[in-house]
């Protein structure tokens, strides 16, 4: 797949140039990992590599599918549409990524 661009890159629609409307399709690199602040951290792939936030409706998307154990997640792919949110902390409207809860599939590798 694509490079690696650093171990903490959460991937943004505006990081990668996005638009609203537009739907990628990724692939789950790794299990997800909590971190301090609660947050679930997910390695995932697109045309780059870095982690997606999961929040808990992200998080249920991909437990309905796959199950609890996020090993298991591995090589499982999603797809998640660009959208515009409300940032609850700057009331801006920023552009974020909505999974498409029946695409996510279980790996075949």
């Amino acid at each position: 797949m694509a490079e690696v661009v650093s171990e903490k890159r959460i991937l943004k629609p505006s990081l990668l140039g996005l638009k609203a409307g537009e739907v990628l399709d990724f692939v789950i690199l790794g299990s997800h990992v909590e971190h301090d602040n609660g947050l679930l951290y997910l390695p995932v792939g697109v045309s780059v590599c870095g982690e997606m936030l999961l929040n808990k409706g992200r998080k249920t998307a991909f437990v309905e599918a796959l199950g609890h154990d996020s090993d298991a997640w591995v090589n499982s792919r999603f797809r998640a549409v660009v959208v515009s949110v409300l940032n609850p902390e700057t009331r801006e409207s920023v552009l974020s990524f909505q999974i498409i809860p029946d695409s996510v599939r279980a790996g075949v590798c």
